[in-house]
């Protein structure tokens, strides 16, 4: 019988054979919190009105299943997609030094031999821009602003990019 990380780990080769499917994240121990979530989302929680590091004001309702971008003209952190470089500043997780053995320690410990270490990496892209300038307005970039918003996808990339890099170097 197969470990959830042995049919994990077959699943992944071309002529693998996995005895069977994996329900959702059934092979994975994923590490929670670690030093760059715990910065990039400080203070979020459910019950919370926050502002996040990106500046995007964030509500968690009681009893909702996660949080929410705040859209108001006055709360909106992008108002201008042809303006994104004065409007968008990505955090500065390059800083996050501390915490990292312990979550290492912590990690390796919940997933043992039958699970495969992870890390988790909240807000795609597309999210990332909605919470920026709202679903409408992201949208509609889309269409009437493709070159400024793939130079934002660009920048959302390549933070995304380095918060990679930092949580593979740091987690191992």
């Amino acid at each position: 019988m197969q470990t959830p990380k042995e049919i994990f780990l077959e699943m992944l080769k071309p002529d693998g054979k996995p005895e069977r499917m994996l329900k959702q994240y059934e092979a994975l121990a994923i590490c929670l919190p670690d030093p760059l979530g715990s910065f990039v989302n400080e203070g979020r929680c459910p019950g919370a009105t926050i502002k996040d590091k990106w500046g995007v004001t964030i509500a968690w309702e009681m009893g909702e299943p996660g949080p929410v971008p705040v859209h108001t003209p006055e709360l909106t952190v992008l108002k201008d997609i042809t303006k994104w470089r004065e409007y968008v500043s990505a955090p500065d997780i390059a800083s996050v030094t501390e915490g990292w053995e312990e979550t290492e320690k912590r990690g390796r410990a919940a997933a043992g031999e039958n699970k495969i270490y992870a890390a988790f990496m909240a807000t795609g892209l597309f999210e990332q821009l909605h919470f920026l300038m709202g679903f409408e307005d992201t949208l509609t970039a889309f269409y009437e602003h493709k070159t400024e918003l793939h130079e934002l996808i660009d920048y959302i990339t390549d933070y995304k990019l380095l918060y990679a890099k930092m949580l593979i170097d740091n987690m191992k």
